[in-house]
């Protein structure tokens, strides 16, 4: 499961887990690193249980964020082992068109007709590159894997805070190992 936003300023981000089976509070960092600083926040929470509901804040600068009060919630599913690979990928600039837009958070929506999947996530890399493998996809229920084919439509979402934002659908496609990349993106 990853807890990811974006702030105003620059600072450090974590998010503090209950677990109210254990009746403790554990603290995870953001991927970059512990002292990662910016304006992305991405934290990915290792070691959960299967069908078990979590309670969190997250910290932004020393600021904790706890939903008024009530936590925030978060469930995680079964344990489900995708097979296959199926990974769309593209590289993101920022609006100058030169500049690749490292940090960045990409969101993914798959769907079809008639239904759609739970996002997905992933940092946009040093290069300016994301990818993501959906045959981890899962069914907006989080009870199972969501199938997706080529003719689903992702919905995606660039969040790159101060470097801009970006949305736009396209038709599913696997890279074919870095040969069939989506036209670059450009954060407005």
């Amino acid at each position: 499961m990853t807890i990811s936003w974006i702030t105003e300023n620059e600072c450090t981000g974590n998010v503090l887990l209950s677990d109210p089976k254990e009746s403790i509070v554990k603290t995870f960092y953001d991927d970059r690193g512990e002292n990662f600083i910016g304006d992305t926040h991405y934290i990915t929470l290792r070691g959960l249980r299967k069908n078990t509901d979590y309670y969190f804040s997250i910290a932004s600068g020393g600021q904790i964020d706890d939903n008024n009060g009530q936590q925030y919630t978060a469930s995680t599913g079964n344990n489900i082992l995708p097979i296959g690979s199926f990974q769309p990928a593209g590289q993101i600039f920022l609006s100058d068109q030169k500049t690749v837009a490292t940090n960045a958070i990409v969101y993914i929506v798959v769907s079809n007709q008639t239904e759609q999947s739970a996002p997905l996530s992933v940092l946009v890399d040093h290069g300016g590159y994301w990818f993501v493998e959906l045959v981890n996809a899962r069914h907006i229920n989080n009870e199972r894997l969501f199938r997706v084919s080529e003719t689903d439509t992702l919905s995606i979402t660039i969040a790159g805070g101060a470097m801009g934002t970006n949305s736009l659908e396209y038709i599913a496609k696997d890279n074919n190992g870095g040969k069939n990349l989506y036209a670059p993106i450009v954060l407005q």
